[in-house]
C-alpha cells in the first residue's frame, strides 16, 4: 500500500521532535530532558528504592540511572532488567528457530554493549569468550569494573573495532544502526564481517516501517526502499532515528552477507526488525 493509500499519524513527540531540529533546539531539548524526567520522576525513584532494597535476580551491580538512561530513554531499574532479559530471550529465540544455541559459540560481540543490558545475562555461558564494545567511555568504565565475566573495549564513532580477523563465532548489535547515518551504517557493516569468522553468525536489528515516527513523504521513499534518516546532524545518539526498508538491508548494507532471516519487530526489547545474518 502506498503512502497516498494510508491513513498516517505522526505522533506529537516526532512533530515536536521535527519543530526542534527545524529551529535548532532539538540538541539542548534532549540535553535538558533527562533532568527532568528523573526530578520529576517521583514514582520512579520510589520504584528504584523498592527494587535496590530486593537486589537484582542475578546479584550483578546495577548501573547508576543516568547510564541506563542513555540505553533505554527511561529510568526505571526493574524495567531495564526486564527489557535486557527480553533482549537475550530474543536472540535465543532467533538462534533456536534456526537450528542454532548461543551456547555453542565460543565468543561472542556486543556490538554497542551500553551498560551490560544484555550482555549481563551471558554470564552463565559455559564455554563462550565474551566481548563487548561501545563508542562512550564512561558505559564501558562501569562494564569493566561491574561485569568482569567480559572484556570491554571503547570503540571510536568511525573507523575499526579492536579485534582481530575472523575473531568471533556471532555478534549481535541491537538498536545501534538505527542511530546512525547511512554511511555510518555501511562503513560497520563491513567492520562486523570483518571480525567474523567464516559461517559466523550476525544478530542486527534495525528500524523498519513506523508510521507513527515517518510523513508520508518519508513513508513513501521508505516503501520505494530508500532508507530514511531523521536528525543526522546527531548521528551516534538517540536523537539520530534511522529507518531501514528490507531492500535496502538485503541490497546494500547486508550484501556481503547471507539472510539466514528476517522477523518484523522480531526485536521485542527494542520494538524492531531483526535480521539474522551469515559470513559466507
Amino acid at each position: 500500500m502506498t503512502a497516498q493509500g494510508m491513513t498516517l499519524r505522526i505522533s506529537r513527540m516526532h512533530i515536536l521532535r521535527r519543530v526542534l531540529d527545524r529551529t535548532g533546539f532539538l540538541t539542548l531539548a534532549h540535553r535538558l530532558y533527562p533532568a527532568y524526567k528523573h526530578a520529576v520522576g517521583v514514582r520512579t525513584r520510589w520504584e528504584n528504592y523498592r527494587f535496590k532494597k530486593q537486589w537484582p535476580p542475578d546479584s550483578l551491580p546495577l548501573p547508576p540511572p543516568r547510564l541506563f538512561y542513555l540505553v533505554n530513554g527511561q529510568y526505571n531499574i526493574e524495567r531495564f532488567l526486564r527489557n535486557g532479559a527480553l533482549g537475550s530471550k530474543c536472540i535465543r529465540d532467533v538462534l533456536a528457530k534456526n537450528g542454532l544455541d548461543i551456547e555453542a559459540f565460543q565468543s561472542i560481540l556486543d556490538f554497542g554493549c551500553g551498560c551490560g543490558r544484555v550482555m549481563r545475562h551471558w554470564r552463565d555461558l559455559p564455554h563462550s569468550r565474551l566481548y563487548g564494545t561501545d563508542y562512550n567511555e564512561a558505559l564501558i568504565e562501569w562494564c569493566r569494573d561491574a561485569l568482569p565475566f567480559a572484556q570491554f573495549s571503547v570503540n571510536q564513532s568511525q573507523g575499526t573495532l579492536p579485534y582481530e580477523d575472523a575473531q568471533f563465532d556471532f555478534a549481535y548489535s541491537i538498536s545501534v544502526l538505527t542511530h546512525l547515518t547511512v554511511a555510518q551504517q555501511q562503513a560497520w557493516m563491513k567492520e562486523l564481517f570483518r571480525v567474523l569468522r567464516p559461517g559466523g553468525f550476525l544478530y542486527v536489528t534495525v528500524h523498519g516501517l513506523m508510521a507513527d515516527r515517518l510523513t508520508p513523504e518519508e513513508q513513501e521513499a521508505f516503501e520505494t526502499g530508500k532508507p530514511v534518516v531523521f536528525g543526522e546532524g546527531q548521528a551516534g545518539t538517540n536523537i539520530c532515528a534511522s529507518f531501514c526498508p528490507e531492500p535496502f538491508m538485503r541490497n546494500v548494507l547486508a550484501k556481503d552477507f547471507t539472510v539466514v532471516d528476517y522477523i518484523p519487530f522480531g526485536a521485542q526489547d527494542a520494538g524492531q526488525d531483526v535480521y539474522l545474518l551469515q559470513k559466507p
